[in-house]
Order: C-alpha cells, then sequence, then structure tokens
C-alpha cells in the first residue's frame, strides 16, 4: 500500500466492523436458551456479554497493531508470521467451545477467523514481496 494513512486506519476499521457485528448479534435470540433452556418470551439484550466481547476484540486488535506495527510494516513477514501465530492460538482457544454459546460468541469467532484469514494473506503477500526483491538483488549482483 502506497498510502501510509490508510494502512493505520484498517486495524481501527476492522475493529469497529468486529464490535458492530458482534453489537447486532446480541439482538439475534439465543437458540439454546430458547430450545433447551425453555426461556419463552423476549430475551434481555446480553449488555454485559456483548461488552465482554467487544472489549476482547479492541485488545485482539490493539495486540496485533502491536505486533505488525503497520506505520513502519515493510515486508516484515516475521511479524505477519508472529500476529498470525497469536491470532491462531485465540482462534484454536475459542473454535473449542462454540457449541451452546450465544450469537455475540459466535460473530467474535467469526471476526477472528476473518483475522486469521487476512494475517494469513498479509503473511503470503509479504513473503512474496520478500521473495522477489531477493531475485531482484541476485539478478542485480549477476549482471
Amino acid at each position: 500500500m502506497k498510502h501510509p494513512r490508510l494502512r493505520q486506519l484498517l486495524l481501527p476499521v476492522f475493529a469497529l466492523l468486529g464490535m458492530a457485528g458482534i453489537a447486532m448479534a446480541g439482538f439475534s435470540p439465543d437458540g439454546y436458551a430458547v430450545h433447551v433452556l425453555g426461556r419463552t418470551g423476549p430475551q434481555p439484550y446480553p449488555l454485559a456479554g456483548v461488552a465482554w466481547f467487544c472489549a476482547a476484540v479492541l485488545g485482539e486488535t490493539a495486540l496485533a497493531g502491536a505486533l505488525l506495527r503497520p506505520a513502519s510494516y515493510r515486508q516484515g513477514w516475521k511479524r505477519a508470521l508472529v500476529a498470525l501465530a497469536v491470532a491462531l492460538a485465540g482462534w484454536a482457544f475459542l473454535g473449542m467451545g462454540p457449541m451452546h454459546q450465544p450469537p455475540y460468541f459466535m460473530a467474535h469467532l467469526l471476526w477472528l477467523t476473518a483475522m486469521v484469514f487476512a494475517l494469513a494473506l498479509l503473511l503470503v503477500v509479504s513473503l512474496t514481496a520478500k521473495w522477489q526483491a531477493f531475485l531482484r538483488a541476485e539478478r542485480d549482483r549477476a549482471g
């Protein structure tokens, strides 16, 4: 990306999208509470759970930003690899328990899955750029 401002806005926009998805999922009915626990009627908005998962999104985004350092990112495939490993660890931990969870949990897991794919794409792009720079340097050295 040639525009450093746009590069710095990607993580905050991604976090806002995740928090919006979690907030919207809070309005969805909890299928487990309705069908298994037998809670009928309108359910209250799960403000505490939604707030915790929104805070988790902010924390995970801040951690990814601290690892990637978007302002100075230039083909930093090692940074992308570490950020991907951390996101995969969180994804694996949360991925073990989606059964009987409320919809905002699933929205967070979906957002984290998107983050894992985005970091994997960043790693591939960074490695490709690094490899091309290496081949260019070898060609310039040889000829």
